[in-house]
């Protein structure tokens, strides 16, 4: 069964339209707050601990990877860059 409720939440930053509240929040969450997470390598930053995680997953550098398996594993949420560089 298809849903062809249209949407009914609208963003109050770029009136872009949504279905669920809970997809308006997590929008605006990761495009227009303050950001929470910064790469500590590129410091691009994330509005979500898993926007970070997929930013480290798909860079190619091994900075990236080894930092993202740690995360993933170890369920690190800060990290010190210093660890990585010696290695």
């Amino acid at each position: 069964m298809v849903n062809s409720e249209s949407p009914k939440f609208k963003c109050p930053y770029c009136n872009k339209k949504y279905r669920t509240i809970i997809h308006l929040k997590s929008h605006i969450n990761n495009v227009h707050l303050l950001y929470d997470y910064s790469c500590p390598y590129c410091n691009e930053n994330f509005g979500s601990f898993l926007k970070l995680q997929e930013h480290l997953k798909f860079k190619s550098d091994k900075f990236h990877k080894n930092l993202f398996h740690l995360l993933t594993r170890r369920h690190i949420r800060f990290v010190d860059k210093k660890l990585f560089l010696d290695n």
